[in-house]
């Protein structure tokens, strides 16, 4: 993800092509005010992060089934993908809500260890979309799901950065978050020029 996220999510306004199904998974973020006391903030982090753990099971199950399932399996992919992303919105709200340098390393550390609990997750569905690249082309996903993957970088993106800011100037620092991010930001390249080739 980077969770690229300094980039405009609507960079690419490509038209979605199959209608989500009516079972579009039902649970959101929490909403978030302004001025959000810190340690809330911090906690809301947290809970976003650890429900992200079951979306990704299930978008990495939806997009493996694709050359089985079809189309069927793009709209269930599509559907986690925007769940996904509502929840990193969410985060990256709580985020920008901390002030500069305010997470200490403990809190800095629970963060990145929930994230790297989702990466293997996160690599899978990627190379799931890799693979099944031109199953994409065929049954016209190709559009909503190359969507998906620009709104993930934009989302990782700002989600990084403002972890960087929330977190201490220390130039190991951080390199930490920039390393954890990495193999997220290079499979989704991987798998955007695999939709690309087409």
């Amino acid at each position: 993800m980077k969770f690229s996220l300094a980039v405009i999510i609507s960079c690419m306004a490509v038209p979605t092509v199959h209608a989500i199904p009516a079972t579009k998974v039902s649970i959101a973020p929490a909403a978030t005010t302004s001025s959000v006391p810190p340690a809330q903030a911090f906690a809301l982090v947290i809970n976003d992060l650890e429900t992200l753990g079951g979306l990704f099971t299930k978008i990495v199950s939806d997009a493996s089934s694709i050359p089985r399932s079809g189309i069927q399996a793009i709209d269930a992919t599509h559907a986690d993908a925007e769940a996904i992303h509502l929840f990193f919105e969410d985060a990256n709200t709580n985020l920008n809500e901390l002030p500069p340098g305010s997470l200490v390393s403990s809190q800095t550390e629970e963060i990145l260890e929930l994230y790297s609990g989702l990466v293997n997750g996160i690599l899978s569905y990627l190379n799931s979309v890799a693979q099944n690249a031109d199953f994409f082309k065929t049954l016209s996903g190709t559009s909503t799901i190359t969507t998906d993957l620009l709104n993930s970088a934009a989302s990782c993106e700002q989600f990084e950065s403002a972890l960087i800011t929330a977190s201490s100037t220390n130039i190991q620092v951080t390199s930490q978050i920039i390393q954890t991010f990495r193999p997220v930001d290079e499979a989704r390249q991987s798998a955007l020029d695999a939709l690309s080739e087409l």
